[in-house]
This record gives structure tokens, sequence and C-alpha cells, in this order.
């Protein structure tokens, strides 16, 4: 069984590594509520606004809302009289409920003239399913913002709720005639005359798909309208292509088991009849004004899957809107504020992010799951000292997690700490399943020790026991070289006390050479150039997954270029086998530059040298690049290197032969002879106002 390149801790927060939500595991477990000692702990963050932790007071959207008296919720007595708004109910309702209706409701009477305020409260209304209050409030809401579309919409889908689907169209006819066509009024309109006029809805849904492709709702809902007009092969296409774009969509899953069993494809009946009992509701889509109506009071079950539909669509923004609502209103719903966290990581709000974690871990402090995270964020914002610290704590707590050790001395090894690390795998216990991953990462350590010679003797024996046999010196070398890109990076903290220096792996590499063999030392010892090998090596393999990973682990410390290079030809062989995909995956790619430095410069550089002139987008390559050495303030050669071939691209030729000489600087003094040259070859390129293309 061939040994695998260890997961490192590097792959951060990049969509192209792993998602968010994959780093947050299972839901917190709620302890039993101490009520003194939530007073307590809401007492004094309300009195002291000392910072975090992490840096900064916690947001006032998400602090703690606990009611420091234990009596009954009641509105303000100095509160205006008015008929125009209702008053809502509070019986039968949670207490947080209760308090958030109340401040909801005094926000809307003491400003009645604010159409924001007073459709807030109608918002609540319908998270109450309360249609005749709901109307008010958004009737109103519309007469006094008459051009906002958004309360002509909340106005017609209250409508719908309320049965009268007649309105519902009325409203909505009206306001899309007005102000345009916009997605979720026609979806919505559509959905309402489908029953009386199915013509008319088929053209309204093809609308919807033209503005937003790939809506389940709207193939859905043109599904039907063949199964109206008796089309029952376009129906089952166009429905199953709902399910393929939603697979929990189960009004879908339901109506496919119907039409199956009408066709008699009695198997196909039973399969989506078994998949719509783990289905759930019709998708959102990704109208704000529509999600946020629909989430507000929800269940936090509810809102987590909401998240979950948005964060798919890489709607980071809008999910962390929708999970600041629902925990005003459920501030103790533990699993939605670790989920706060890990948007605010994704978006790069470090601080808030701390924050949120740390207040989950406040009240539920066995949580291994958010103290991972937390950890993860602490790396990502160089905050390695604290990281340190939470790491510490989770082996403490976890000796038995094997795993958690693995990655406790990953980190240690790329902060240069190995002795640390080799101490840190013999105190736990690890398990025989990933004994060899373990003796990996000892081997590493020891090379840090500048131990080449209990190293080597490690390195052959192990190597005995895995097939291929040249995948250790292969995994080494990617391991390696992730070491040392994380090694690049600036420590405000001050943790980091030395480094994996070339010359250990050199000695490595020598003893390898004398104890195994020539190929196996080279590819140890020429390390970038084995990882662009095999970033390129899984591409044909089709493994683009696999191989965007070892970019993204690899790029700033791309000697040479080599792994520019390397993704560059990953991108090409990606469009030789679908254009498509390979178009899709740089636009999302471009989508999320901030959540990755490495991938970051590398879309860079594809979008300044691809020689395929469809690629190339100097200015969106200029804008990137320039965010990159802002990030590494200048300093990285590399990324220096992307941007002045992104402004050779642009036209820009004095100034991309200003940034080069800044690169060559940096690589003549840093003695990086490989990229020195290629610096010296580019910028006569510039100076001849030539730019430059990867072969």
């Amino acid at each position: 069984m061939a040994l695998k390149p260890v997961t490192n801790w590097r792959a951060g927060w990049s969509g192209l590594a792993i998602l968010a939500a994959a780093i947050a595991g299972p839901s917190c477990e709620k302890k039993p509520d101490d009520p003194i000692a939530r007073r307590a702990r809401a007492k004094k963050a309300i009195s002291t606004s000392q910072p975090t932790s992490a840096g900064t007071a916690l947001p006032e959207a998400t602090r703690l809302g606990v009611n420091l008296d234990d009596g009954p919720v009641v509105f303000p007595s100095d509160l205006p009289t008015t008929t125009a708004i209702p008053k809502p109910g509070l019986s039968g309702l949670g207490r947080d409920v209760q308090k958030q209706l109340v401040a909801v409701y005094s926000d809307a009477v003491r400003a009645p003239t604010d159409a924001g305020k007073v459709g807030e409260l109608g918002i609540y209304f319908f998270g109450l399913a309360a249609p005749t209050e709901a109307e008010t409030c958004f009737a109103l809401a519309a007469s006094l913002e008459p051009m906002a579309i958004r309360w002509q919409l909340y106005l017609a889908m209250v409508k719908e709720l309320a049965f009268d689907t007649a309105g519902a169209a009325q409203v909505l006819t009206k306001a899309l005639g007005s102000m345009g066509d916009r997605p979720e009024g026609l979806l919505a309109l559509a959905d309402l005359r489908r029953a009386s006029n199915p013509v008319e809805a088929r053209q309204l849904y093809e609308k919807v798909l033209a503005r937003t492709p790939n809506d389940a709702r709207a193939e859905y809902g043109i599904g039907l309208c063949d199964l109206a007009e008796k089309k029952f092969d376009m129906a089952l296409r166009r429905i199953k292509r709902a399910v393929e774009l939603a697979p929990k969509y189960k009004d879908a899953l339901l109506e496919l088991t119907r039409l199956c069993e009408m066709l008699g494809d009695r198997q196909g009946s039973r399969m989506y009849a078994a998949l719509a009992e783990s289905a759930g509701p019709r998708p959102l889509g990704i109208d704000p004004d529509v999600v946020i109506l629909k989430s507000t009071l929800a269940s936090p079950e509810r809102v987590y899957d909401i998240v979950e539909e948005l964060e798919q669509k890489r709607q980071f923004g809008l999910a962390g809107d929708v999970l600041r609502r629902s925990i005003a209103v459920h501030p103790e719903a533990w699993d939605l504020r670790h989920r706060l966290g890990l948007i605010y990581a994704i978006e790069r709000r470090f601080d808030e992010a701390a924050a949120e974690l740390r207040e989950v871990l406040n009240h539920a402090p066995d949580q291994t799951a958010v103290r991972r995270s937390l950890t993860q964020m602490l790396i990502e914002s160089r905050q390695y000292a604290a990281a340190d610290n939470v790491f510490k704590t989770l082996v403490s707590m976890r000796r038995d997690d094997y795993e958690m050790a693995m990655r406790y001395a990953e980190f240690l090894l790329s902060c240069g700490w190995p002795k640390d690390a080799y101490d840190a795998l013999r105190e736990a216990e690890i398990s025989p399943t990933a004994a060899r991953a373990t003796e990996l990462l000892r081997i590493e350590a020891l090379v840090g020790m500048e131990r080449p010679d209990i190293a080597i003797k490690r390195f052959v024996a192990l190597r005995k026991s895995v097939k291929p046999p040249n995948i250790l010196a292969e995994s080494l070398a990617v391991d390696f070289t992730a070491i040392m890109t994380a090694q690049r990076e600036a420590d405000p903290s001050g943790f980091k006390r030395a480094t994996l220096r070339r010359e250990s792996i050199e000695k490595f590499a020598e003893a390898v050479h004398r104890d195994v063999g020539a190929d196996d030392a080279a590819m140890i010892r020429e390390g970038l150039d084995t990882v662009a090998r095999l970033i390129i090596a899984e591409a044909r393999r089709g493994e683009f997954a696999k191989s965007l990973m070892l970019v993204h682990r690899s790029a700033p410390s791309d000697s040479g270029g080599r792994i520019r290079d390397a993704f560059v030809r990953v991108f090409r062989l990606l469009r030789e086998k679908d254009r498509k995909a390979a178009d899709s995956a740089l636009n999302d790619a471009r989508r999320r530059l901030d959540n990755s430095i490495s991938m970051s410069n590398a879309v860079a550089w594809l979008l300044a040298t691809s020689p395929d002139d469809t690629v190339r987008d100097g200015r969106t390559a200029m804008e990137v690049a320039t965010r990159c050495c802002q990030l590494t303030e200048r300093k990285d050669p590399e990324i220096l290197d992307t941007l002045a071939a992104a402004q050779a691209e642009a036209g820009q030729f004095d100034e991309a032969a200003s940034t080069i000489r800044q690169a060559l600087e940096i690589a003549r003094k840093t003695d990086a002879v490989d990229s020195a040259a290629l610096f010296e070859k580019r910028l006569s390129n510039y100076l001849n106002r030539v730019p430059y293309r990867v072969e």
C-alpha cells in the first residue's frame, strides 16, 4: 500500500483545499445550563469592554444576550402608542425570542416612518407564521419606500402564505413591471401562475434560468409544466436535472417517485422515495432578501442547513448575516457560533473568528472540534504562540487522539521546532493504522534536528514496508517543501526560533544516496522539481484536486517558478479534458483568491503568462499579484516576479522592469541562483517591451 503524503495543516481555509464545514466537525454538545454562572459571565461582559485574547472586544451583534433579570419579558413603558403597527404577542414563545421581538417592535414604533425598521418587524411576524400582521408591516414599508422591490416581494410572499394567490400575483406583476425582472420575483410569479397558465409560467421559469443558470427550482417548475402538458419524458429529464443541482430537494424527489411509478420504473421509484425520506425543504437560492426572510426565527437546525446551502454557493457574507440573526435569537446555539467563527475565518476576519470560537469554549471547554478550528484560525492569522497553547491543551485533553498529535507535530516542524515535534510524537498514543505516517513525521523531525544518521536508519526500515518504495522519497520532498513554505511567512509573535535548513536536507539526501540510491536522493534533494512533477502527474491521472492541493502547499517557496509553471500546465490539461470545467474552476479560484496567498500567486501567474490568449487577463493578474505583494510586504521574490509579469502583460513595461529588479536584488541577497538567472532574462524581456509567456 502506497504511503500518502501527510496532510499538512497549511491546507488552511482555501476552497481548493478544504471547506470550513469539513473543519467544523460534529455540532457542539450543549452542557447543562448554570443560570448563576451565566448571569455572572454576562454581567462581566456587559460591564467591561475589555479586549478578548484574540485582540478585540466581542462585536455587539454577537455578544451573549442574557437578561440579568429573571422576571417576565415586558415591553418598555415609554413606547409611543400606535395602532398602525401591530404589536406582537409574547405568550408561548421562548425567552430569547420574546426579548428580540420586544427590541424589534420598540425600534419600529419609535421610528414609524422608517421602512427598514417597520419591515424588519414584518420579517419577524413572517417567521412567527402571522401573515396578517406581517402583511400590515410590509404594506406600510412598501408605502414608505415605494421604489424598494424588497417590500413588494415580501408582500407577495406573505399573501401567498395567507392563501391569497391572486393578490400575491397582482403585487408581483405590478412590481416586476415597474422595476425590472428580478429572478426571485419571476420565480415566485411563475409558481403562482403554473396551475392556471403553465405556458406563461414556463416563460417566466426560462427567464429565471437566463439570469441565474442552474437554478434547481426553475428546472423543477419547468418539469411540472411539462407534466401538465403530458410531456412525461421531458418532465423526467427536467426534474432529474433539478435533483442533480439540489440532491436534497424533497418536492422534486417525491415528484420523481410518482413519475417513475407512473412510467413503470419501479426501481427508480423506490430509489427516489428512499432519498426523499432524508431530504429537506425547497432550496432557498441566493437572493439575500428571501434568504433573510425565510431564515429569521428558524430553528437552529434549519439555520445550519441554510448556512450549508449558502456555503456551497460561496455566499459567505450572506451566511454570516443569517448566523448573526439566529444567534441574536438563540444566543446559546453554540454550533451556530462555531459556524460563524469559521465564516469569519474564511473572510479573514480573524479577531472576530477568535472571539466567536472562544465564546463557545467559555461555555463548552471540552469541544475539541472548536479548539481545532481555533488552532487553524490562529495559524492562518500567524498567531503561532497562541496556536501552540491551544494545541497543548488539545493534546493534553485527548492523548488518545493520534491525529491531533500528528497535526501538532506538523505545526511544530513548520515553526522550526523539530525536537519538540519528535517529543510530541513519542508521548502520543499512536494508533497502529497511523504508524507509517507517524514514522514519516519522525524522519522529518530528525532531519530538522540534523540527525541524518538516525533519520536514514528509519528511512531504510520504513521503505521496506512501502510500495512502491519511491513514494516515501516523494512524500518527504512534498513535506519538506511545505514546511519551508510555512517558515517563509512572517511571525509577528516571535514564536519561531529556527528553520529547516537546506543544508540539513542535503546531508540527509547524501545519506539516502549512500544507503538507498541516487534516484531517491535526487527526489529529496530537488524537492521543488519533485513536487512540480507530481503536480503534473496527478493532473494527467485526472486527480486535479490532489494536483491543486500540492500547488497550494508549495507555491510561496517556489524558487525558479517551477510550481507556478506546473499550475499553468495543470490548467492546460484540465482545459483539454473539459474546457467548461477548467474555465469554471478558474473562475471559482478567482472568486476565492483571498483564502490563499499560494493559490492567488499561481492564479495571477496563469492570468499573466498563459500562452492562451483567451485565458490571459493582465489587469486582474496585476490586482491579485499586488495584493499578494502587500501581504508578503514585497519581500517574496517569486511573488514580485508574478507582479512584474502581470504588469508586462498589462503593457506597463517600465513598472515591470522596476519590479523584477526588486525581485532580482532579493534573490541575489539570499543566494537564490536559479531565480536570479530567470529574473535577469525576464528583465531583458521587459526592457525590450516583450511580455513573458510560459512555454
